[in-house]
């Protein structure tokens, strides 16, 4: 990439291309904060992000945008089943410095990183903890509290906790 930029025409090219994208970008961003709704002020987050690192801004802004669907859908999780909803929850929240160990981390295993079958472990968990927990907030109300609940609960919490504390310990020993 150096070499292609340092052949002045194919700099100039490459400028152009950074500029219009930025702009079209920023544009956008704003026509379309603007049309949903969000505050101008945190929109320039966004706007900067992608003055400086292109797309890293509009993913910003996508995450912006979808930020008040998914706080409606972790408020419906946690009323349907509290207990399940913070578990999967926290293991989401767990998959960021699981991510950063596995930027950091150089080791492999058969040539895939160590820390690649903790985040698996995390997601699929976490996805089954959420699912469980919005599939029995559709049981009877005279169901809900139940024994049988409990221990489903209780069941899926004790067998995740202990998957993926073992899959992620087995990943940090190597």
């Amino acid at each position: 990439m150096h070499a292609l930029f340092q052949h002045p025409g194919l700099l100039t090219a490459g400028w152009f291309h950074y500029l219009a994208f930025d702009l079209f970008v920023g544009t956008w961003i704003a026509r379309e904060g603007e049309r949903v709704g969000i505050a101008p002020v945190l929109l320039i987050p966004c706007f900067v992000l992608t003055f400086l690192f292109g797309p890293v801004g509009l993913l910003a802004f996508l995450a912006l945008r979808v930020a008040p669907a998914c706080a409606r859908v972790a408020r419906e999780l946690h009323r349907r089943q509290p207990q399940l909803a913070w578990f999967g929850g926290l293991l989401l929240a767990i998959m960021v410095p699981a991510l950063v160990a596995s930027y950091l981390d150089p080791r492999t295993l058969n040539g895939v990183g160590v820390w690649v079958k903790p985040l698996k472990f995390m997601a699929s968990v976490s996805l089954y903890a959420l699912t469980t927990a919005w599939l029995l907030g559709d049981l009877p109300r005279e169901h809900r509290g139940s024994a049988a609940e409990r221990a489903i609960v209780a069941v899926v919490l004790a067998t995740g906790i202990f998957e993926v504390g073992y899959i992620t310990l087995q990943g940090a020993l190597g």
